[in-house]
């Protein structure tokens, strides 16, 4: 029940872009500074022997990201439509994230991004997966950045609807589907 009630405090935040909490600070400096919370939001659902999954990160930490990882400064805004900004969204989101089941990794394909104020909705895919009786999935994103990093995925299997919180403390989880 805990990590529903996050996930929702958690989704009502991105919903309403409630990212900044110090009035004090000037529009630019907030856009380069400072957050009220690190967050990212993942979605999974099994459709059609097929994982979709649709990831919701803040467009400044991934710039961030990628020039910690990769040492390049990029710009996402106004270049989305480049090949080479769709390469290194791809690279970094898939070092940080994946999913196996039943032991399995699965080959997750990039299929598109899309900018969504100050935040980008990355969306992947995994075609002919079979049913599987667990799956484990793994999110570090942004963790090396920010001690309190927090990634909510929500996973929906066969009807049902899981819901979880990866950290610093726990980067992933195993759910055991009967």
């Amino acid at each position: 029940m805990k990590n529903l009630q996050f996930f929702f405090i958690g989704w009502l935040l991105l919903v309403f872009n409630w990212r900044y909490i110090d009035l004090n600070i000037s529009t630019s400096e907030k856009a380069h500074t400072y957050h009220a919370i690190y967050l990212s939001v993942c979605e999974i659902d099994y459709l059609n022997s097929s994982l979709q999954i649709r990831m919701k990160v803040f467009t400044d930490d991934l710039e961030d990201a990628i020039r910690n990882q990769t040492g390049e400064i990029i710009k996402i805004e106004g270049h989305l439509a480049e090949r080479v900004i769709h390469n290194k969204i791809n690279n970094y989101l898939l070092s940080k994230f994946s999913i196996s089941t039943n032991g399995k990794p699965l080959n997750l394909v990039y299929l598109k991004s899309e900018i969504e104020n100050d935040a980008l909705w990355v969306y992947f895919q995994s075609k002919q997966v079979k049913p599987f009786t667990y799956c484990t999935i793994s999110n570090t994103t942004f963790i090396e950045l920010f001690e309190s990093q927090i990634n909510v995925i929500s996973m929906h299997y066969q009807s049902e609807k899981y819901f979880f919180r990866l950290d610093k403390q726990k980067t992933e989880n195993r759910f055991v589907f009967e």
